[in-house]
């Protein structure tokens, strides 16, 4: 394994940052009275990355697996049939860090999954649940 992908002791404090400035990010969207989704997103953020830490404390998952196919499901709840074009970057993707090594195929399907579940039922918790009022 040639990995360019750091070791998953190496990736602690990258995750506190994300996590700091997702959360950042949301109370300032909040604050600015953005559209619910968007500060919604950033809460998904800033939960799954914590999630992230201290799942790669014991196992390396792959967060650009993460990273992409929460941003679909909500690209396909938002746009509804138009946003089904953006599910062939998950394989692409899955595909790339398979390729180069950094992932083992258990890495990559448990990124996809995380991601994509996790923000879905996150977003449904937020949205219905928490007012900004």
């Amino acid at each position: 394994n040639h990995s360019t992908a750091p070791a998953k002791e190496e990736r602690t404090l990258p995750y506190l940052f994300g996590v700091f400035f997702y959360a950042f990010g949301a109370l300032s969207l909040w604050y600015g009275q953005a559209a619910p989704i968007l500060w919604a997103l950033m809460i998904c953020y800033s939960f799954n990355t914590t999630i992230t830490l201290i799942i790669n404390l014991y196992w390396k998952i792959s967060v650009h697996m993460i990273g992409i196919s929460g941003p679909v499901a909500i690209l396909s709840l938002v746009l509804g049939w138009w946003g089904v074009p953006f599910y062939l970057l998950i394989p692409l993707l899955g595909w790339a860090r398979l390729r180069l090594q950094v992932h083992s195929l258990s890495q990559v399907i448990a990124g996809t999954v995380f991601g994509y579940f996790a923000t879905l039922l996150e977003m449904w918790l937020i949205l219905n649940y928490v007012s900004i009022s």
